[in-house]
């Protein structure tokens, strides 16, 4: 899938670069992978930016939280996520009862039961 990367503006995200693993970044309730936080600091400034590769998903308005060593930023309502909606692009014909049928689309959220596929208003 596509890689989005977020990022965040904020105070007390850590001041040098050892800080880095440190920093955990929430999407609603899955974390951006460790390894592609970005800490940055702004010369003369309390203020700091991490950057990070969103983790596969799926929600409108998640909460997004920093956590550094354990802390966490408080939940608002300016920092929040959405995905993308679930597109779908074909489907493979079935016969009238039963059978099987192939969606293709994308935007279909994390792999996992954390969807439900409806045909004709039924699961």
């Amino acid at each position: 899938g596509d890689l989005f990367i977020i990022t965040l503006t904020g105070l007390n995200f850590g001041r040098s670069l050892e800080d880095r693993h440190k920093v955990r970044v929430r999407v609603g309730s899955r974390y951006c992978n460790q390894s592609s936080i970005r800490l940055i600091n702004f010369a003369n400034s309390a203020y700091s930016e991490v950057t990070a590769a969103l983790p596969f998903g799926a929600g409108i308005s998640l909460p997004v939280v920093v956590e550094v060593d354990g802390q966490e930023s408080d939940e608002n309502q300016v920092a929040r996520f959405s995905y993308y909606s679930p597109a779908v692009i074909s489907t493979t014909p079935t016969p009238a009862i039963g059978g099987v049928t192939y969606i293709t689309g994308g935007n279909f959220g994390p792999i996992g039961p954390v969807f439900q596929v409806l045909v004709a208003g039924s699961p």
